[in-house]
């Protein structure tokens, strides 16, 4: 009886916890149908968590803007925290304001780091005006292949790996404003997670092959699982530590 019940306990609290993705193009998933996404997906589901989200495709919900900007994502956010209820929203962003920095034919449009800062800022501000109670788990901009993205039909621009570091060294004190604020945020180093390596980019030199998005999965995997409810905790460590992660 005592087993019943804590099983109970434990699909009731998977059914409530609501984790929303969200994010550009690396959340939607370009380079690898579904990205992360799927992999991430499975890991949950088995402990009968869902991804949630305004959008749906074969690896559950989620907010991914493929080629927007943070202050995009931002006009989008008040829509997609109303259609998804979220507990938890991952937000990977940021790659596409230092990718479309300078660009004329889109005046505006990418920032500096400092412009970013701001527009990641704004992007919280609206988040928590949807969900006081609400957990943001918030990525690093991914690094990006600097040879790969130079010789692209589209190149990046030359200081985009440089404004992508900066504004990384920026996010650990953008987070303790906000926890300051009594928010709960926590900061997620996708980069120095996933250790990245030769093969693991798309041609691009942004977006990432199979292995590049199994290695994304399995760095939110981690981060997720402390932020998991306590009814929670003791199943999902185990499983985790007893089977190898594979991608999907």
């Amino acid at each position: 009886m005592a087993l019943l019940i804590l099983l109970l306990r434990t699909i009731s609290a998977a059914q409530q916890w609501r984790v929303m993705p969200m994010g550009d193009s690396i959340t939607f998933g370009v380079g690898y149908s579904g990205g992360y996404r799927c992999l991430l997906g499975s890991l949950l589901g088995r402990h009968g968590i869902q991804l949630v989200g305004p959008m749906h495709d074969f690896c559950g919900g989620f907010a991914g803007f493929a080629g927007k900007t943070l202050q995009q994502i931002a006009n989008q956010s008040k829509d997609a925290m109303a259609a998804a209820h979220p507990d938890v929203v991952v937000l990977q962003a940021g790659t596409n304001d230092f990718y479309f920095k300078d660009w004329p034919a889109y005046p505006g449009l990418g920032a500096n780091v400092s412009v970013a800062a701001e527009r990641l800022e704004s992007l919280l501000d609206d988040l928590y005006d949807a969900s006081s109670n609400l957990t943001v788990a918030l990525s690093t901009v991914t690094e990006i292949n600097t040879t790969l993205c130079s010789t692209a039909p589209a190149p990046c621009p030359a200081d985009m790996a440089s404004n992508i570091a900066s504004f990384n060294a920026m996010l650990p004190y953008i987070v303790a404003m906000q926890q300051a604020k009594s928010r709960r945020i926590v900061l997620h180093d996708i980069n120095a997670a996933s250790k990245w390596a030769a093969g693991d980019n798309s041609n691009d030199g942004i977006h990432f092959s199979q292995e590049g998005y199994v290695k994304i999965a399995r760095a939110w995997w981690s981060s997720l699982l402390p932020l998991a409810p306590p009814e929670l905790g003791s199943t999902t460590t185990t499983t985790t530590s007893s089977r190898r992660l594979r991608g999907c």
